[in-house]
């Protein structure tokens, strides 16, 4: 019916509202090239798998990051996806080098103090995955808790609340950013109606 068509319509937009505007400078850029979208796609893809064999290392060793690498450069799901237009790519990407950042911190706390460009970078992301998909608020609250545990656990509350406010505090500007750069008039126009 045309009223389920139009609710499939808004929450396809408003669900995926930072993944069109992602798509929409793309092409402004490039002249709708579809080519340079989908090379574009593939480059993030095998990027990707850089990622995986630096967080696999990370977590376990030398050899599951290889094997794991290797995986993910075969994994059917992202080669289709690097040539279709779709979010899946992109939100593995950066929910990837958000996991990748916060393991780095993990590694690094005994060498030097946290830094807090990490938590700025990860809740830039972590917005831009949001607006992506509107489902990614669950992986930002997951990984802002994770963060305050982490702190907690190490018994300092007072880096678990500045870690864990950088990272929804720089979500809610990247978020705000994008609103404001490229759906702010869509998202009026969209609620008014």
């Amino acid at each position: 019916s045309v009223d389920s068509l139009t609710i499939q319509w808004a929450w396809s937009w408003l669900a995926h509202i930072g993944f069109w505007q992602y798509l929409g400078l793309f092409y402004k850029v490039f002249n709708y090239s579809y080519f340079i979208f989908c090379f574009f796609q593939a480059i993030l893809g095998s990027f990707l798998c850089v990622l995986v064999y630096f967080l696999s290392r990370y977590i376990f060793n030398e050899a599951v990051a290889r094997i794991a690498a290797i995986f993910s450069a075969l994994n059917f799901s992202l080669i289709f996806s690097s040539i279709v237009i779709d979010i899946m790519g992109l939100n593995v990407f950066c929910t990837t080098l958000v996991i990748l950042l916060l393991c780095y911190y993990e590694n690094n706390l005994k060498r030097s103090e946290g830094r807090p460009w990490l938590f700025i970078f990860a809740g830039f992301v972590a917005g831009f995955l949001i607006m992506v998909f509107l489902n990614n608020v669950i992986f930002l609250l997951l990984i802002t808790f994770w963060v305050f545990c982490f702190d907690i656990r190490r018994s300092n509350f007072r880096n678990a609340l500045i870690h864990s406010g950088l990272i929804i505090l720089f979500s809610l500007v990247a978020i705000s950013i994008s609103l404001y750069l490229f759906g702010i008039k869509e998202l009026r126009a969209f609620l008014s109606s």
